[in-house]
């Protein structure tokens, strides 16, 4: 959905994926990616645990206070450090400030649901199943402005650079589907696009969602 501003529903969820430097953050509900809301936090200039724990509790405050989500999904690292687990302890406080749910995910829950004949797409991959199959909108996010399609043709080019900076973000788009597939499954079938490629394994979640 490309309108400025959009209110809040009961399946507006905000996900998160965990990075000391680049914090992937979307927010999305049955309607798509809110506006603005696909973006990464850079932490590189914050130095110390300290410095990064405030940081990104100031921000999740600063978008729990604009997008107004009924929930926080983060997903994990395998394997966090100090700085992460200092970051999750301030990710909680935050939420739990203002009355927010959040709950843990392994990051890797995400792109697993998008699955097709057992590999589970990574980086450009990644983007482009998201892109193809449920978010139209974040387009731009991956091709030059001129190329206004992303049809049968579509395929992956320089652009995909920005996939670098972009990766956790991608990984939280990815991780937001799953939860509103578990969640609210219609809202999430809603977002699948006539020419998405094959996901079997996220029809599968579907089909399991709404029959709980």
């Amino acid at each position: 959905m490309s309108a400025k501003h959009r209110d809040p529903t009961p399946a507006t969820i905000l996900a998160l994926v965990e990075n000391t430097r680049y914090m992937g953050h979307v927010v999305l509900d049955g309607f798509g990616t809110a506006p603005k809301s696909f973006r990464t936090w850079n932490l590189r200039r914050f130095k110390t645990t300290a410095e990064k724990a405030c940081a990104v509790e100031r921000l999740l405050t600063a978008s729990i206070r604009r997008y107004q989500p009924k929930l926080i999904v983060l997903g994990t690292a395998e394997k966090p450090d100090l700085t992460l687990r200092a970051m999750r302890v301030a990710l909680h406080g935050g939420s739990s400030r203002v009355g927010v749910q959040i709950v843990e995910r392994p990051a890797a829950d995400g792109p697993a649901i998008l699955a097709a004949d057992g590999i589970v797409p990574q980086r450009h991959a990644l983007a482009r199943v998201l892109v193809q199959g449920f978010f139209r909108e974040l387009r731009s996010r991956l091709l030059p402005r001129h190329v206004r399609d992303t049809g049968p043709a579509f395929q992956p080019c320089e652009a995909f650079d920005r996939i670098r900076y972009y990766r956790p973000t991608w990984q939280a788009v990815a991780l937001g589907l799953r939860e509103l597939a578990e969640r609210h499954p219609f809202a999430a079938a809603a977002l699948l696009q006539a020419e998405a490629p094959p996901v079997p394994a996220f029809h599968a979640l579907i089909r399991r969602a709404s029959s709980a």
